[in-house]
């Protein structure tokens, strides 16, 4: 519990953080976790982007995210929980928080050998960062 709690917290941190970054698109030549091609991405969305928008992600921390224009996180959650089995994932755990005033919603799902994270995060007023982390399985 206290590494999901440290992980959520990097990453709110990363969202409330002034840096000032560039992002990469899943397209370009950087190497992306395997997994990746089975984690969905919301209907509206655009596509998985490596990092965090507008954020300078630490070296060795691999995050990728999109924004999702919903109002209500409790769409995305739903379809995450939907569609994660469908490819091969299943739910273990899950948990929401508020940190500076930002709500955030945390799915863990596993494969053998992999954990996905999966947070949805408050980005603006009508929309949600979605990212995820990959861990391997102990």
């Amino acid at each position: 519990m206290k590494q999901k709690t440290t992980i959520l917290l990097l990453v709110v941190i990363l969202l409330i953080s002034a840096c000032r970054g560039e992002s990469s698109s899943v397209s370009d030549t950087i190497e992306v976790h395997p997994e990746l091609k089975n984690i969905p991405v919301y209907p509206e969305a655009k596509g998985w982007i490596i990092g965090i928008p507008g954020i300078d992600t630490p070296q060795g921390y691999e995050v990728y995210s999109y924004p999702a224009e919903v109002i209500q996180s409790k769409k995305l959650v739903e379809f995450y929980k939907e569609s994660m089995p469908l490819n091969g994932w299943e739910i273990f755990d899950e948990g929401e928080n508020e940190i500076e005033g930002r709500k955030s919603i945390t799915l863990f799902f596993f494969k053998p050998g992999t954990i996905a994270q999966i947070s949805i995060t408050q980005w603006t007023i009508a929309s949600w960062l979605v990212t995820v982390n990959f861990y391997e399985d102990p």
